[in-house]
């Protein structure tokens, strides 16, 4: 469904979530852009513009790139507008000795726990629910370019029978992102390949794979 600057998404009697590009206005939900309606779960409300650069969401699960440490954090780059920080006591529940150690280009597999008015993103690897799992740091794997809708498709649970029948023919990991960002371990680069062309079934012109540490993601 296409929708208009300004107008009404739905009301605010359903049990909506708000999304990116979505504000509240008296007793609707406002679309803020140009584009495309998108209904994520029955009741995740977004909309999706002419633009590629991801928006981040609170709820959001995104791969992301880290770019700067700090003494409370480290700054992370999920491909959209600005940094995304990541607190040291928001990378796990374990104690401080048990922490990973995260180095500038390390790929981290996180949750946007929370987007306030100015933009600025939190972002944080504690699983609170089971919708998320295997937040943390992400090693030994391929990251394939792909785009965000497909990226989000495959959270959905019509990829669940795709992949588990994809998993009894070959050995793999797979970790996917709303900001368009999939990591995959597999034994080779060909093999990590031949998974993403099995699940889109053809190539991304674009597409190419690189170490999940590689800080040009």
């Amino acid at each position: 469904m296409r929708v208009l600057p300004g107008e009404c998404a739905a009301t605010k009697t359903g049990d909506f979530k708000v999304g990116e590009r979505i504000r509240h206005h008296d007793c609707n939900l406002i679309s803020t852009i140009s584009g495309t309606l998108n209904i994520r779960d029955g009741f995740s409300l977004s909309v999706e513009g002419p633009t590629h650069r991801y928006c981040p969401a609170s709820g959001d699960s995104v791969l992301g790139c880290i770019t700067d440490v700090h003494a409370d954090g480290f700054s992370v780059s999920t491909g959209s507008s600005s940094l995304a920080a990541l607190p040291r006591v928001s990378l796990s529940v374990g104690t401080k000795q048990s922490r990973p150690k995260l180095n500038i280009g390390a790929l981290v597999h996180a949750r946007v726990q929370r987007v306030n008015h100015l933009g600025e993103v939190a972002l944080t690897c504690v699983e609170e629910t089971h919708d998320v799992r295997g937040l943390g740091l992400l090693t030994e794997g391929f990251v394939p370019s792909c785009n965000s809708k497909f990226a989000r498709n495959m959270q959905s649970r019509s990829f669940e029978t795709a992949l588990g029948i994809l998993g009894s023919a070959v050995s793999f990991e797979i970790a996917t992102g709303h900001n368009g960002r999939v990591w995959i371990a597999t034994s080779t680069r060909q093999r990590a390949i031949l998974i993403v062309k099995a699940l889109s079934g053809c190539f991304y012109p674009s597409a190419s794979c690189t170490v999940a540490h590689d800080s040009s993601l």
